[in-house]
């Protein structure tokens, strides 16, 4: 096994793969960034990275609609202590709960009387350690807001999470939803070009040639991409309860195996989330180290890979709580979650 993550090449080539940028985070690490615009050179180099870490572990991925310089799950962005007692007050009271952990079906620990005292002793620990990882992890899928990173071992779900961008609405922002980030060519040269001619535009092949003639910033061209983290995870990771993976850096958490199927969110967006262990600083708790490259792909392109069938909208990625049953028992008994853990309410999505 291999101690440390393979960046994938920036010499790889494949159909409609070109190298942009070394992307360089702020821990130092530089990946290569490419822009992909053929489905067969996105599932190339997807399956590319999974195949050069191979004797490191898996590759899963995480769709974003702008790539930062670091890789923090949200409860620490704007923090500069790891300390999360808050957090982690909300997780003992969900654990101290009966009606909680039965709903979960999490393993409880049983004293075993073929092992010693020390050895139970580890036993009961290893088990509660992560079945608040798992509680912790469903926090994190249903609320946002806690140490662990969504991430999804199903590239076309990636793909889905970085064409949509997240907005909350209402007074105290009670509701989200996601809605389409859209590329009409035309209301795009509009707001550039601010009186430039829309006849010489049209003749334009690509953004980049109608950047170069408008001078547009790169940051407004940088609105009409998404972006898929590759993030590798390491071989070493123990399965303690089914679903829940640990080693002395990482845990990991395949919700699907570790909730039941009721909650059905989950399921549907084939999740994992993954969060390095316990740390004394915010910052620590970056991922940018298991980044092994950044895929660039243009909204409308991946508008056009979906497709409009039903499986990637958000009625089937976010479930109404009439059909999720999990997400309603959140809602309707544990309204103690509030401010950072309280449960979103998503709203049906816009036609």
């Amino acid at each position: 096994m291999k101690d440390s993550p393979v960046i994938i090449t920036s010499k790889s080539n494949f159909n409609g793969v070109v190298l942009v940028q070394m992307f360089r985070f702020r821990n130092g690490l530089e990946v290569p960034m490419y822009e992909v615009s053929t489905i067969s050179g996105f599932n190339q180099l997807i399956g590319y990275s999974k195949f050069v870490n191979r004797d490191y572990g898996e590759v899963y991925y995480r769709g974003v609609n702008k790539v930062f310089d670091n890789v923090l799950p949200s409860l620490m962005r704007a923090r500069t202590s790891g300390d999360a007692r808050d957090l982690k007050q909300v997780i003992n009271k969900l654990y101290d709960n009966n009606k909680f952990r039965e709903t979960l079906k999490l393993s409880l620990p049983v004293f075993n009387n073929r092992l010693s005292p020390g050895e139970n002793r580890i036993l009961k620990n290893n088990i509660n350690r992560n079945n608040k990882f798992i509680i912790e992890g469903v926090l994190q899928h249903y609320s946002g807001t806690t140490r662990f990173l969504d991430i999804v071992d199903n590239h076309w779900i990636a793909l889905w999470m970085g064409l949509y961008k997240y907005e909350e609405l209402g007074k105290g922002h009670l509701y989200c939803l996601y809605t389409k980030r859209m590329l009409p060519q035309i209301d795009y040269l509009e707001h550039l070009a601010k009186g430039f001619s829309k006849d010489k535009i049209m003749g334009l092949s690509s953004l980049e040639d109608i950047a170069n003639v408008l001078k547009v910033d790169e940051d407004e061209l940088d609105k009409y991409y998404l972006y898929v983290l590759l993030i590798a995870t390491p071989n070493d990771m123990v399965e303690q309860l089914p679903g829940s993976f640990e080693n002395q850096d990482f845990a990991l958490v395949d919700l699907r195996k570790a909730l039941p199927s009721f909650f059905l969110r989950p399921h549907a967006q084939h999740a994992y989330v993954i969060k390095v262990r316990d740390k004394v600083k915010a910052d620590e708790y970056d991922l940018a180290s298991q980044v092994v490259g950044i895929i660039k792909i243009r909204v409308d392109k991946a508008d056009e890979w979906l497709g409009n069938g039903t499986l990637l909208t958000q009625s089937n990625l976010f479930p109404p709580p009439a059909i999720d049953q999990g997400y309603y028992t959140l809602l309707e008994y544990y309204t103690e979650l509030t401010g950072n853990f309280r449960i979103k309410n998503y709203l049906s999505e816009v036609k």
